[in-house]
């Protein structure tokens, strides 16, 4: 859509779109499986806190909810995931307004958000996130990778017809954490996406056939993902502990 939508055209759509939500994709599966990665090798003594900020249609919140109690936070409705998912709390909100507690979260999760809020108030989104952590607690990000959409056929266009796509590079996502955050990692995943410029080799099918006889498939895919060749980056920043 090249028409940036306003605020209430924006509701309406994700109203729409959450409500008829019924089950989430294999590449939906593989961000909250990289979500739950980071968590894991994070750890924690405690039952954690959580967050997830801008949550749709509350599957992923429902999944956080089985680690510690989790609140949904979104723009759109969120009285249909609270029906379904009642032992978690939902809220709806503009989350670039929303007054959430201060200090609460021992993590906020935003699963491919960040691209749909427009790129001035990008930075605005991130410091609402690190309000809302706990000193010492943790953001992780997914979202889609800007070097990647653009390697598609149609440079992207053709991915997407939510109201806003701000797509992101990792160095961009990494300019947008430094101010406030500790970045622990940013990294990439799902490989084997974009035909355009360098990834017409790097996703050569022949290449990775090759590769594969030879036994080094799985070392080149690594390869691609630490080249941040992957359709999604993935994110995990730290809020500064109190000295």
């Amino acid at each position: 859509m090249n028409a940036k939508p306003d605020l209430q055209e924006q509701e309406g759509y994700y109203t729409q779109r959450w409500n008829a939500f019924e089950f989430a994709n294999q590449l939906e599966l593989r961000r909250i499986s990289s979500v739950l990665n980071v968590m894991a090798r994070v750890g924690y003594d405690s039952t954690p806190s959580i967050c997830d900020l801008g949550c749709g249609a509350g599957w992923s919140t429902n999944i956080l909810g089985t680690f510690g109690k989790t609140t949904g936070v979104d723009l759109s409705d969120t009285a249909h995931a609270a029906l379904k998912y009642p032992h978690c709390q939902f809220i709806s909100a503009n989350i670039l307004e929303w007054d959430g507690p201060e200090e609460r979260f021992d993590f906020v999760v935003s699963l491919e958000v960040i691209e749909h809020i427009e790129r001035p108030l990008q930075s605005r989104y991130l410091e609402v996130a690190h309000r809302l952590l706990k000193p010492g607690g943790h953001l992780i990000i997914t979202t889609p990778n800007a070097t990647t959409m653009r390697a598609f056929p149609k440079g992207g266009r053709e991915w997407s017809n939510q109201p806003l796509e701000e797509w992101l590079t990792a160095g961009e996502l990494r300019a947008l954490l430094a101010p406030n955050f500790r970045i622990r990692s940013v990294e990439s995943i799902i490989p084997g996406m974009g035909v355009r410029g360098s990834y017409r080799l790097v996703n050569s099918a022949k290449l990775q056939t090759l590769l594969d006889r030879v036994g080094l498939g799985t070392a080149w895919t690594s390869s691609r993902l630490r080249g941040m060749y992957g359709l999604h980056l993935v994110a995990h920043a730290q809020k500064p502990a109190r000295r």
